[in-house]
């Protein structure tokens, strides 16, 4: 390394005051430059330009921050790794970076969580995926387990109806039955735990009315009845099973799709015939 560096060029720029020095530029805060004595045809020694590095980087450090900032909300722990990844100047150096921002409540961790947690849920997801995407952001315990995001969590509850209404809606060419199953599968996806997903399942086709029960009825009727027409073409086309095979495929085929012993047996007794 050079024993000396030479400043060749000083200008006033938009990103602030550039410094160009031997080959290299080096961009200054004005309140940074203002603190040193520097001019063109100055020689730095070796501490002034390892002082000057540190200046020009942690301005740029700065205003990356700050751009980072002002696109969208991070948390403490995000704002710190991106730093840290980016310009490598160690805790102290990033946390003093940050401190300006987390003083003026610009970087707020819990107000972050209570926000987060309340837009997740709008959006249909539970608990469990909320608190698992909290830590993975650096969001600590005891903001976790701040009661007025407890509060929060009740929404929760609210959201969940809407959810298996319009998972229901969607899935009326199933039974009941194969409806619970991808219901609760959706909703452990989202974050839902088991115990409340299958309670909250439960009272919901436990509360429909009757004229919702009388129409459910129906619909089974007719569902059980293409289903056995479809397992029972296919077994006729292929004919490759016995008639007692055929009868006990469309069986085990049907108790699949969630249809009862008892009326699967009817159906079969009343409307198909097996032969060998």
């Amino acid at each position: 390394m050079k024993s000396s560096h030479t400043i060749k060029d000083i200008q006033t720029r938009k990103k602030g005051i550039l410094l160009v020095v031997d080959e290299e530029e080096f961009f200054l805060s004005p309140d940074s430059y203002s603190d040193h004595f520097y001019y063109p045809g100055k020689q730095l020694s070796k501490e002034e330009y390892q002082d000057l590095k540190r200046a020009s980087k942690d301005k740029k450090a700065k205003d990356y921050l700050l751009k980072l900032i002002t696109s969208r909300r991070y948390t403490h722990q995000e704002l710190y790794n991106k730093l840290e990844s980016k310009y490598h100047l160690g805790y102290k150096e990033n946390e003093l970076l940050l401190l300006p921002y987390i003083q003026s409540q610009i970087i707020d961790d819990k107000a972050y969580a209570l926000d987060y947690a309340e837009s997740k849920i709008e959006q249909g997801y539970g608990k469990k995926y909320i608190l698992e995407h909290l830590k993975v952001k650096g969001i600590k315990e005891d903001i976790l387990k701040d009661p007025e995001l407890e509060e929060i969590f009740l929404l929760c509850l609210d959201q969940i109806d809407k959810l298996i209404s319009k998972a229901d809606k969607s899935k009326k060419n199933k039974t009941i039955e194969e409806r619970k199953t991808s219901i609760l599968q959706f909703l452990l996806r989202r974050g839902y735990s088991s115990s409340i997903a299958r309670k909250e399942i439960e009272h919901f086709y436990a509360s429909l009315s009757p004229e919702e029960k009388t129409q459910e009825a129906r619909n089974r009727v007719n569902l059980l009845k293409k289903e056995a027409d479809k397992c029972y073409n296919f077994l006729v086309r292929h004919n490759q099973l016995d008639a007692r095979k055929k009868k006990d495929t469309m069986i085990r085929k049907l108790l699949s799709k969630g249809f009862h012993y008892e009326e699967i047996m009817t159906i079969l007794t009343e409307d198909y015939e097996f032969y060998d």
